[in-house]
């Protein structure tokens, strides 16, 4: 049995911000030195690490290392590919496939990485309880490892990263969400008053996922959002204005 499959053996669900760290590392024993501190009942440790992490790859205007990392977690779990459970007044509850286009994951790493509903309205931002993602799914999903993971350690090359893939992918979990997803989106951030134009046109859209990149950290033009994902967005356009 290797060192991976013990650790997951040992601890077959992570918390959010194991998550982060694994999609970073890739490396079992990063992980495992961790669990003797209640690592996977206290995230204190982890983030931590996290933390560390971060300060070590200095305070540039562009995206560090762990904003990445977070990235590319976010994309796949909010793509329904792992297994997640969270804890409700009942019990815990795993999420259903077509419950995550309704869901944000948040890096916070003063208080640690949390996911919420979205159609809870744009002040809300609740953090669900007890979120543990299935191990084994996030050891399928991000293998040890590999050129792309070694790109990552290493850290951004010159110049600010382009957050555009992530915004692709927001867009196309608006699209799976349909056209009530897509309308709460862009009321939630290009509220419509007496003075709106283009209600529900390109512009307004694209400027909703520039507001999104934003706040996620990355943010982008809408003019180049408009350009760059012109054909998504007119599918998105055709959902709403069917």
């Amino acid at each position: 049995m290797t060192a991976l499959d013990e650790l997951v053996r040992k601890h077959p669900s992570w918390n959010l911000a194991t998550l982060v760290l694994w999609v970073g590392t890739r490396d079992p024993e990063v992980i495992g030195s961790l669990t003797s501190r209640g690592l996977f009942s206290d995230e204190q440790w982890v983030l931590d690490e996290l933390r560390t992490r971060a300060a070590e790859s200095g305070a540039g205007t562009g995206p560090r290392p762990v904003d990445h990392w977070w990235l590319e977690a976010r994309s796949v779990l909010l793509a329904a590919e792992m297994e997640v459970t969270h804890y409700t007044s009942e019990g815990p509850r795993k999420i259903e496939p077509h419950q995550f286009p309704y869901l944000e994951f948040i890096l916070d790493l003063q208080s640690g990485p949390y996911l919420y509903w979205k159609n809870t309205g744009p002040l809300s931002r609740d953090p669900l309880h007890g979120v543990l993602v299935k191990a084994a799914d996030i050891v399928a999903a991000f293998p040890m490892e590999t050129p792309a993971v070694a790109a990552l350690k290493a850290g951004p090359g010159p110049g600010r990263p382009s957050f555009m893939p992530a915004i692709a992918d927001e867009l196309d979990r608006l699209i799976a969400g349909g056209p009530k997803l897509i309308l709460e989106k862009m009321q939630q951030w290009t509220p419509t008053t007496r003075d709106t134009r283009d209600i529900r046109g390109k512009g307004r859209l694209a400027i909703a996922l520039s507001r999104w990149s934003e706040e996620a950290g990355g943010a982008t033009d809408h003019k180049t959002i408009q350009k760059t994902l012109s054909e998504k967005l007119d599918r998105a356009l055709e959902l709403i204005n069917k």
